[in-house]
Parts: structure tokens; C-alpha cells; sequence
């Protein structure tokens, strides 16, 4: 069952049984079967279309995990603070491993661009956030994570670890 809800993604929110059934590495009756038990317990959603996706019994669920909503709720009242005071982006994000995942973001309307989504998964590096992260963090954590290899997300992301160390 987790292998075809780990077939959800950031740029795969809505997926056909075929493609779950792909993406899971799954036969196709066993991922018509696992979904249809997901599905009856709302962790998955079908549209009018026959398209699956994530359910709301799954936020529900997540909501209480200790670094999400709890601490979206915390944090949120100096979030907004922070944004009246800017009216630029305010993001809030959480390490976890490599990556960090956004816990909450507010839009400047005139502020810059970005792409982010709550929930989003981003290698450290290809982040400001993640960076302001790796920068206070640990530094075996930060030696470790310079030497591994860096992907590129954007023209402009540091690849390079000695870079990085700068």
C-alpha cells in the first residue's frame, strides 16, 4: 500500500490505475486491489475522470504528525508577522535528512516568484531555505552533504561542494 501512495507525487498528483500500477512497480490486480482498499478508507480519491488522487483521509492523518501542523499552527502568527512587515515571500520549512520539506509559505503579491508547494520535498542545497538550514546545521552534516553529489533544479543551482562551502 505505501509503494502506491509513494506513486503520488509533486508532479504526478493525479494517476490513472495504470499508471500507479507502473509507478508502484506493482502487477496490475494487485494495484486494482490495493487501491480499491485506499480508496474505500479515503486515503485515495477518484475523480469523474477515473484519475486517482491523494484523499483527504490522508491529510487528516498527516496533520498529526509533530513537525507538521502543530508547528504550522506555532509558528504561523510570526509567519504573518513577518510578512507585513516584508510583503515578500515567508516560508517556513522543516530538514529533514538531505531534504527539506515546506511546511507553509505565504506570497508576497509583488514579490519574486517561486516554486514551492506545502508538502514539497527539495534537496537542501536547491533551496534558500534549505541553505539557511544547511548553513546552522550540524557540520559533519554540512561536510557530508557537500561531498555528496548535487543535482541541478535550475541554471543557477550550486553544484559544486567547495562552492557550496562558501
Amino acid at each position: 500500500m505505501l509503494s502506491v501512495l509513494a506513486a503520488f507525487d509533486h508532479e504526478h498528483p493525479a494517476l490513472c490505475l495504470t499508471d500507479i500500477s507502473r509507478r508502484a512497480g506493482l502487477s496490475l490486480t494487485t494495484t486494482h486491489r490495493l487501491v480499491g482498499a485506499l480508496t474505500g478508507w479515503g486515503a485515495l480519491e477518484r475523480d469523474e475522470d477515473g484519475a486517482y488522487h491523494v484523499g483527504l483521509r490522508l491529510w487528516e492523518l498527516a496533520a498529526l504528525a509533530p513537525r507538521g501542523l502543530a508547528l504550522r499552527q506555532a509558528a504561523l502568527p510570526y509567519l504573518e508577522d513577518l510578512y507585513e512587515a516584508t510583503h515578500e515571500n515567508v516560508q517556513m520549512a522543516v530538514r529533514d535528512g538531505a531534504e527539506v520539506v515546506y511546511i507553509e509559505w505565504l506570497s508576497g503579491r509583488s514579490a519574486v516568484g517561486v516554486r514551492i508547494q506545502v508538502g514539497a520535498r527539495w534537496p537542501l542545497h536547491a533551496t534558500g531555505v534549505g541553505l539557511a538550514l544547511l548553513a546552522h546545521g550540524d557540520p559533519a552534516l554540512q561536510e557530508s552533504y557537500c561531498r555528496g553529489p548535487l543535482v541541478a533544479f535550475t541554471p543557477y543551482t550550486i553544484t559544486d561542494g567547495e562552492r557550496l562551502r562558501r
